[in-house]
């Protein structure tokens, strides 16, 4: 392992995870989850104007939430049930990458 999060080569085709890392994601996945939540909520609030945020405060019930609360609820209702590519990808690792 050469580099601190991954190492690869493009020539012999192969990507190889630190251990640590690899272990830091599966035990920290919902932690990890939640801040990239927040992280488009925040960046969907920015980019929606007003109109919108109160058209989905409305369709979905929340009409004293904010705009980062709103996009963070639908966000949450929307992707739990599909984890993002991220930890799609940690939980097959161990079948096609080299870990450690």
């Amino acid at each position: 392992m050469k580099q601190i999060l991954y190492s690869f080569s493009k020539k012999d085709e192969w990507i190889e995870l630190n251990p640590i890392v690899y272990e830091f994601l599966k035990r920290h996945r919902e932690e990890i989850q939640e801040m990239n939540y927040n992280a488009w909520a925040e960046f969907i609030e920015k980019i929606n104007d007003y109109k919108q945020i109160e058209k989905a405060r409305k369709k979905y019930g929340m009409p004293n939430s904010s705009g980062k609360a709103v996009f963070n609820a639908i966000m949450k209702s929307t992707f739990l049930s599909v984890p993002p590519i991220l930890f799609t990808m940690v939980s097959v690792i161990e079948n096609f990458l080299k870990v450690g």
